[in-house]
């Protein structure tokens, strides 16, 4: 008998087949099931749902429709994973019984930090950090902030189903933004993790 899926990965495409299967492949963990959802023109070699001009919110909603596995991943497709990313991450929640949202390190391939996710909501980038040597982004420690960015979240399905996800959202910017300001105004926690390092190809 297989072990029960833990966590359902919605990967996000606008006109990028190519990261997509990447992001998709670079998830190695069996008890994790993805779906690639493109939000722009079909491409006849990818294996994905197609809804042009849904959005990166619209997107989401659809992939995550009717999950049943205890977690939830959100993934842009210019992202992956590292090696056995996975388990260390959904094990902060299983720790933190009010941990709804964890967002982790990312770099870019140049190794420079981005879209850290640490900072106010609400300032000149959204509320993120780009590149900045340290602003607390290696801390180990899981650190409890007002927003964390989504091209790469790991959700707790409970509390997403909460707050009704990603429902009534804009089309496209700061479906993140909102996502965390609807859990943490339901009571729900909010963290950022340098624990492990994703890596984001920025705008690709």
């Amino acid at each position: 008998m297989s072990a029960p899926l833990l966590a359902r990965a919605g990967i996000v495409s606008y006109r990028t087949p190519e990261l997509a299967r990447q992001c998709r492949d670079s998830i190695l963990d069996p008890w994790v099931e993805t779906t690639i959802v493109e939000t722009g023109p079909e491409w006849d070699d990818l294996d994905a749902t197609f809804m042009p001009g849904a959005g990166y919110a619209g997107a989401l909603d659809w992939a995550f429709r009717g999950a049943e596995t205890p977690y939830l991943i959100a993934l842009n497709a210019d992202t992956s994973f590292p090696a056995e990313s996975i388990r260390p991450l959904l094990a902060l929640f299983e720790t933190n019984p009010r941990l709804a949202l964890v967002g982790p390190r990312q770099v870019n391939p140049a190794g420079q930090i981005v879209h850290a996710g640490i900072t106010k909501a609400g300032d000149t980038h959204g509320g993120r950090s780009f590149g900045e040597p340290d602003a607390g982004q290696h801390r180990e420690r899981l650190l409890e902030v007002e927003q964390v960015s989504g091209s790469v979240m790991i959700l707790r399905r409970e509390a997403y189903d909460e707050v009704g996800g990603f429902s009534n959202c804009p089309r496209l910017y700061f479906e993140d933004s909102i996502l965390a300001l609807r859990l943490r105004r339901a009571g729900w926690t909010v963290a950022y993790s340098g624990l492990l390092t994703f890596q984001h190809r920025v705008a690709a």
